[in-house]
């Protein structure tokens, strides 16, 4: 299959429809950001014991409070170099295969066919191969004309273009839409920075390979490089003029083109010129007098800049591409084959920092389990020694008296503290007891000797004061009115 070596000269953003917002699914740290994604955040905040917030400024808290953690696990999707100290606003991805970002074949093959209609249009001289090679495919000038390429729609199907055959590296670039005419430049400063919008694009002077194939019989797209350069290099050498870097080298590579080495322009925010055909274009929200043309331009900034106007010798075009068809290139197999090494081993660690984190998980959950089996043997030894003391009080109960199992219960019910003699005296005088009052005088007249608080005479200088003589006398008057009766 014919191999062209694809050289990019500025930045190209194909989108992947999705966005990444800061402290939300990514991360800035010094000169890099990362991408993330936010089933495995929950996965590590799990794995973290960490609380996940209900609202998304708390999530963000979180999130920024522990950004050198999730940075240090390796959980990234993707690493990418950033000059921006602050992504303010939401960050558009560029597209990828396996987490690898890419330039699509489908956009390669857009920019191939918008030069080649553009020519059938407008240039029949040089597109004039190609129209003979089309004969017998009933295309009709007229009709072609009046409904843009549906006749051709059966052609392309014939060009096969595949995507970037090795993985690409990005750059986070700020898109700044800027005035052609710089006399209506003034005043647009704060609207500058409300346009503006952050993207991950491909970055410049990385070379790779893909594989263009016309399977024709025909061979109906050998002018495809003549083509290009006749559609893009009025556009390329637009672009030197404007507000990017003056350094020359889009004038000095549109010296060098030819029918193996092209020009073409891919990816968003290059223009809908270079998306449309001449002489056909009508750009109904364009605000320039040629509504052929729009009235404003997206360029690439890739660091920050104190000029908010014009940011001349800041800004890059975005989408320039130069093909060049190959024979054999030892440097661009070097080159991709140091790309899937790079490939695999971002791969390896990615698939390192999932194991990491499965790993944290399932010690979590052995940890989990372990405490759970404690707390079920802690469980069962309080449950026994619960029924032990249940039976060992069951038993203690049926070998007291009758007078000792009521005196037990007193002393249950009692929340004071209040010495056994009290409760039992007050118990005689309240007339609770069943057990006779003889028997339970005798009890207490005994209790009351052992602990020494039997005191029939007392030594006190106010004996009225002394609290065990006087219940000693109190006992003694019981004790001789049983006697009497």
């Amino acid at each position: 299959m014919p191999k062209y070596k694809l050289t990019m000269l500025s930045p190209v953003h194909i989108s992947s429809g999705n966005t990444f917002e800061l402290n939300y699914n990514l991360l800035e740290k010094e000169d890099f950001v990362y991408f993330y994604d936010e089933f495995r955040l929950v996965e590590f905040f799990i794995a973290h014991n960490l609380i996940i917030p209900s609202s998304l400024d708390g999530l963000k808290r979180l999130m920024n409070g522990n950004k050198d953690k999730i940075i240090d696990s390796g959980l990234h999707i993707r690493k990418i170099e950033s000059d921006f100290s602050h992504i303010s606003k939401t960050l558009l991805e560029n597209i990828t295969t396996a987490n690898h970002p890419i330039i699509t074949g489908s956009s390669l093959k857009g920019s191939f066919r918008t030069a080649i209609l553009d020519a059938m249009v407008n240039n029949p001289k040089d597109s004039q191969n190609f129209r003979e090679k089309c004969k017998d495919k009933n295309f009709d000038q007229a009709r072609f004309n009046k409904n843009i390429d549906n006749d051709l729609a059966s052609i392309f199907k014939y060009l096969k273009v595949t995507d970037s055959l090795s993985p690409l590296e990005t750059k986070v670039y700020k898109t700044v839409n800027i005035k052609k005419n710089r006399n209506h430049q003034g005043g647009r400063e704060i609207k500058v920075e409300n346009i503006a919008n952050y993207v991950e694009a491909i970055k410049p002077n990385q070379v790779f390979e893909i594989e263009i194939t016309d399977t024709n019989e025909n061979r109906i797209f050998q002018d495809l490089g003549t083509l290009c350069n006749l559609f893009y290099i009025p556009f390329l050498r637009d672009d030197d003029k404007q507000y990017f870097s003056k350094s020359g080298y889009l004038r000095e590579i549109a010296k060098e083109l030819s029918s193996t080495k092209f020009l073409i322009n891919v990816g968003r925010f290059s223009g809908a010129e270079r998306k449309s055909l001449n002489n056909l274009r009508d750009i109904k929200a364009s605000k320039a007098e040629d509504k052929s043309q729009t009235s404003a331009r997206t360029f690439a900034l890739e660091n920050y800049s104190n000029d908010k106007i014009y940011f001349e010798n800041k800004l890059l075009p975005f989408g320039w591409v130069l093909c060049e068809a190959m024979e054999d290139d030892k440097d661009l197999k070097q080159l991709v084959k140091t790309a899937k090494e790079k490939s695999e081993k971002n791969k390896i660690e990615s698939f390192e920092a999932i194991d990491r984190l499965h790993n944290l998980k399932m010690d979590k959950e052995r940890d989990e389990n372990l405490k759970q089996e404690i707390k079920q043997k802690e469980k069962k030894a309080q449950e026994k020694l619960k029924e032990d003391k249940k039976a060992k009080r069951e038993a203690e109960l049926e070998a007291m008296s009758p007078l000792e199992r009521e005196i037990d219960e007193l002393i249950q019910n009692d929340k004071n503290n209040t010495p056994q003699n009290t409760l039992i005296l007050k118990a005689l005088e309240d007339g609770v007891l069943k057990t006779r009052p003889n028997e339970v005088l005798d009890f207490l007249k005994s209790l009351m000797v052992n602990e020494k608080k039997w005191i029939e005479v007392s030594k006190a200088k106010n004996p009225k004061k002394d609290k065990d003589h006087q219940k000693t006398i109190k006992v003694l008057k019981m004790i001789n009115n049983l006697d009497k009766n």
